[in-house]
């Protein structure tokens, strides 16, 4: 978000680090990339800020005026390009991993076309590109400026900020937790802006749930909430909502000044409506932002969650609305098929639901077939079409078959997601196997953190007889009364 490296303040310097190693072990053909390494130094935990380049790797790509040094150099100051932030700038960013589209630019990416423009560059032994473009000067004299004009201790304090959350995260990865948390905790005094402190903070919150500190979380996540911006309420009401406080989770992300119409914040909504029983709510809540996303994944997915919440609300036309614009942007998905047999099963055409029940079995199985060449290794994915084939031969009834694609998962689910376990529990319930489906539930009792509606057992109807079963109490303990308790 700032492009420039705040000097320390011990030396009013600042450092840039650079390592140089042989070649990437895992990936030969990297030639360099941005890095960070968290230290402690005098006490305090710091996120040092650098790149690795591959020398070995770079030799290999000389050729006649591309000379070694050439390259070097080239990939030298396109590394220190992203760490001093280029390019964020969308006029000019190539994609998601910050390059320019600039084909002149040092932080251009290495595509055909751009590949293809460079090496005829060097073979006419014209040059390589050595610099940044126009756009990516015009960006960084634009941070500069902004430095001037928010003020020296304002950017401190984001850039504070960053380090903090980014160096926590290091140690988190490396087992070092007391460190990362520690590490966030010295940071707030001396952050200035309320943003700041909410990014932080909402951090802190994240690390103390997973560490079994839930209410020191929950007291941490209101304090992120009552400072401006959506970040702090949305992690809180999320919060509120593992705990079964829904109808309070709804009023925490309406209580700001600016509603929160950001997509993760409108999940957050959704969830708490739908923990009410609003589905046709929480359906409303999620169709404001149906054409809108940036990425197809994204919509497909939010298609499938309207299309989810239409069906639990018993919405026939939303039903089918989705259904079409599901059909025409990505085809006929295993989903599809099932909640078109579903409709069709509805509205009394038994014909057309026999034959999308077929259909959606049959589509299940070459997923399987597909994915099965990868089962040694990719098991994950395969696994995850297993489960999938699991729940669609369950709905159909075929418990033999059924129970046989479980036992395949079974064998197959090492380091299976919590989300995992809970459709396996799903698929044992509609086939009746309650037991079975009991003993998926108790993989991840103590381990289990719904994040949204998705995966809150206490939304999900196939679970309502497992609430009193023995082992499962704590599973449940935050899901509201049923109605007439």
């Amino acid at each position: 978000k700032y492009i420039g490296n705040i000097p320390d303040e011990g030396t009013g310097k600042t450092t840039i680090y650079v390592l140089y190693l042989p070649y990437e072990r895992t990936a030969p053909a990297y030639l360099g990339y941005l890095r960070s390494w968290a230290i402690e130094r005098d006490g305090v935990h710091r996120l040092l800020t650098g790149a690795v380049l591959f020398s070995e790797s770079i030799k290999r790509q000389g050729f006649l005026w591309l000379t070694d040094s050439r390259i070097e150099r080239n990939v030298l100051v396109h590394e220190i390009g992203h760490v001093l932030g280029l390019v964020e700038n969308r006029a000019h960013a190539q994609d998601e991993a910050g390059h320019c589209t600039n084909a002149e630019c040092v932080m251009n990416t290495l595509n055909w076309r751009t590949a293809a423009y460079w090496s005829l560059s060097g073979i006419l032994g014209i040059w390589l590109p050595r610099n940044f473009c126009k756009d990516c000067r015009e960006d960084i004299r634009r941070a500069k400026n902004r430095w001037s004009r928010e003020g020296e201790a304002a950017l401190r304090s984001h850039w504070r900020s960053r380090q903090a959350r980014a160096g926590a995260g290091k140690l988190w990865s490396q087992q070092r937790r007391k460190d990362a948390v520690e590490l966030l905790e010295h940071a707030l005094p001396g952050l200035t802006e309320p943003e700041d402190h909410q990014a932080v903070e909402v951090s802190l919150g994240g690390y103390f749930e997973e560490l079994g500190y839930s209410d020191r979380a929950g007291k941490i996540y209101a304090t992120a909430a009552s400072r401006t911006g959506c970040e702090g309420k949305r992690r809180y009401a999320m919060w509120l909502n593992r705990r079964g406080a829904y109808g309070r989770g709804l009023e925490v992300l309406s209580e700001s000044a600016r509603p929160c119409t950001d997509r993760e914040s409108v999940g957050a909504t959704a969830w708490s409506m739908s923990g009410l029983g609003r589905f046709g709510d929480a359906a409303a809540a999620l169709q404001a932002y149906d054409g809108s996303r940036d990425t197809s994944v994204e919509q497909m997915n939010l298609n499938l969650e309207l299309l989810d919440l239409s069906v639990r609300a018993d919405l026939p036309e939303k039903i089918q609305a989705q259904l079409s614009k599901i059909e025409s942007r990505w085809g006929r998905s295993t989903r599809w098929l099932v909640a078109s047999w579903q409709l069709a099963k509805r509205s009394g055409n038994a014909a057309l639901a026999a034959s999308y029940r077929e259909q959606a079995v049959i589509n299940a199985r070459n997923r399987v077939r597909f994915f099965s060449q990868y089962k040694t290794t990719a098991p994950a994915s395969y696994a995850v079409q297993l489960r999938k084939l699991a729940s669609v031969q369950a709905l159909r009834g075929e418990g033999e078959d059924a129970r046989a694609t479980l036992a395949l998962w079974n064998e197959s689910n090492e380091g299976a997601a919590t989300s995992e376990w809970l459709e396996v529990a799903r698929a044992y319930s509609v086939l009746g196997d309650l037991e079975e489906a009991r003993n998926a539930l108790l993989e991840i009792v103590g381990v289990h953190r719904p994040s949204d509606l998705w995966s809150d057992p206490c939304i999900i109807e196939e679970f309502d007889h497992f609430r009193d079963s023995a082992g499962l109490e704590s599973f449940f303990a935050h899901c509201p009364p049923r109605a007439g308790e």
